[in-house]
């Protein structure tokens, strides 16, 4: 089943709704998904996070981004309403992207051994996530120090987190 545009701005709006309950009632969490992603690139992808983070092209995302955004109208709307439009553009291109993989254990296989890595569909609805992701980090006050800055400490908790087994 594919959710209308509709049905998912309704749900989109009551999680928003629930979590802002939620925070308000109970106090931030700490979702972990930041822990899977520094231990899942440690094992398999091999990346060093500090090199690419402190090559200067997080910045120059940020600028082609603020650039992009000068451009487009957004007929007025309130900073909460444009920050709910960037989470529902980043779960809309999430679940684009999620399309364009094999997820469904129960249904044949439609891909002819295409891996994730080679999947261009993916990756080009992974930059997309990436516009709206640097739209709503810009939105919330950080530029790319700050993203930089924040990386850094909560990958740091991370890393510990995992070498604890956490």
């Amino acid at each position: 089943m594919r959710l209308t545009k509709e049905q998912l701005e309704q749900i989109l709006e009551a999680v928003f709704e629930r979590t802002h309950y939620d925070i308000e009632v109970n106090g931030p969490r700490d979702y972990d998904i930041n822990g899977w992603i520094a231990e899942t690139n440690k094992k398999y992808l091999q990346l060093d996070i500090e090199e690419i983070l402190n090559s200067g092209d997080l910045k120059e995302l940020f600028e082609l981004q603020r650039g992009l955004q000068k451009k487009i109208d957004f007929n007025g709307m309130s900073h909460m309403q444009y920050i709910r439009l960037m989470f529902i553009g980043i779960v809309t291109e999430a679940c684009e992207a999620l399309e364009t993989v094999e997820w469904k254990p129960w249904k044949q296989k439609r891909q002819t051994g295409i891996g994730v890595e080679k999947n261009e569909s993916l990756r080009k609805e992974i930059i997309d996530i990436w516009h709206f992701l640097i739209n709503l980090t810009m939105a919330s006050g950080m530029d790319a120090e700050n993203v930089l800055e924040m990386f850094k400490a909560k990958n740091k908790i991370n890393m510990k987190r995992q070498e604890e087994k956490y």
